[in-house]
């Protein structure tokens, strides 16, 4: 049986700013690729292929897009560190899980570092 590739959210840190300040604004009930295009001013195939399956790894909306309990802790400043954090903890937790490769052994694809080294493991303020 194949394994499937682990992949990690990749989503630039301009539209992480944008759709949270337009989040603050007023949270859409459902986020589509429409949304996200004119909010972020793209395609919305773009939209559709590179920002939504982000945003639902991030568990900011669920599978059909509907904003939740996260997406709304995250726009607000009160919980944003603590989203921030329990985001990090998640998705670093997985560039710790060794992938294996065909044979069972551990495969080191390099995608840990790639997490590591983005904007959602850092945490720093900034102000909007």
């Amino acid at each position: 049986m194949a394994e499937q590739k682990q992949s990690f959210p990749m989503l630039p840190i301009n539209h992480w700013w944008a759709l949270r300040k337009k989040f603050k604004q007023s949270i859409p009930g459902v986020v589509t690729d429409s949304y996200l295009a004119t909010v972020l001013n793209m395609q919305e195939n773009s939209a559709r292929a590179n920002v939504l399956p982000y945003l639902k790894q991030l568990q900011i909306i669920d599978e059909e897009g509907k904003t939740g309990e996260r997406a709304k802790l995250w726009r607000d400043d009160g919980h944003y560190a603590e989203v921030c954090k329990a985001i990090r903890e998640e998705i670093c937790h997985l560039s710790r899980s060794p992938q294996r490769g065909p044979s069972g052994a551990s495969a080191d694809t390099g995608n840990k570092h790639q997490f590591r080294n983005s904007h959602l493991c850092r945490f720093h303020s900034r102000s909007d």
